[in-house]
């Protein structure tokens, strides 16, 4: 089970501190959760373990009353911005599961305190890497706030100078690269417009059809079908 393979790692106590870390998106947390895990297992203070679901996650587990010299090393050897929640205490480490979905919840929540503030790094390249992320995941449900923890910013801050960077609103940039990439995939005509929904992440394909005609002027049937005239015509 999950807390007979964490106590092999775990120094015996009479109860545990849970805290959850999260680093910045494009930051590579793995050299910054080592050099923690060696010093809480050199001093017998706990252990921090990466999370394979969320790389820019880790999990620290403490013995009891010992975690502010924990974060007050933290606060001294970390050169990045980290977000911290804590304060789940638990009696044995059956715990665990229900004490994490706990901790979840509260960065989900924002409840959470900061080292190193983000203010520390240029606000122009953070917006950059935003751009990029949605670039990369514009077919994944992307909403201001899963952009509001990625990439530590409020969500009024990331609609406020999201519209500045791109000209446009979140929701209608993350739309227009989706119509882009239905266009080129009607061209192609070996995928279905439902199975083109579904890909853009719409599971509605009325939906899907009327939001396109918005954009184009056109249903996607019409789009592939007026393609489909212009190439046997000659026409691109």
């Amino acid at each position: 089970s999950d807390s007979i393979s964490l106590a092999e790692f775990l120094p015996e106590s009479e109860g545990y501190m849970l805290t959850l870390l999260s680093f910045y998106q494009m930051h590579n947390p793995d050299f910054y959760i080592q050099k923690l895990s060696d010093e809480l297992t050199d001093r017998k203070l706990g252990n921090a373990f990466s999370l394979q679901t969320d790389l820019n996650l880790c999990l620290v587990i403490t013995i009891r009353d010992q975690w502010l010299s924990v974060e007050e090393w933290i606060s001294q050897e970390f050169d990045i911005p980290v977000r911290l929640v804590t304060e789940e205490q638990i009696e044995t480490l059956s715990d665990i599961r229900t004490s994490f979905q706990a901790l979840q919840k509260k960065l989900e929540e924002q409840n959470f305190r900061s080292i190193h503030r983000l203010d520390e790094i240029d606000a122009a390249r953070r917006m950059e890497d935003m751009v990029s992320y949605v670039d990369m995941y514009y077919m994944e449900d992307l909403s201001l706030e899963k952009l509001s923890n990625v990439f530590f910013l409020s969500r009024e801050h990331i609609s406020r100078k999201y519209k500045q960077e791109t000209g446009m609103t979140l929701s209608k940039y993350i739309t227009e690269l989706r119509i882009s990439q239905a266009k080129s995939w009607l061209k192609q005509k070996d995928k279905s417009i439902y199975s083109i929904s579904t890909m853009l992440g719409y599971q509605d394909e009325i939906y899907f059809s009327k939001l396109f005609k918005k954009v184009v002027g056109m249903t996607p049937f019409e789009f592939r079908n007026r393609n489909d005239q212009h190439e046997s015509k000659g026409v691109t």
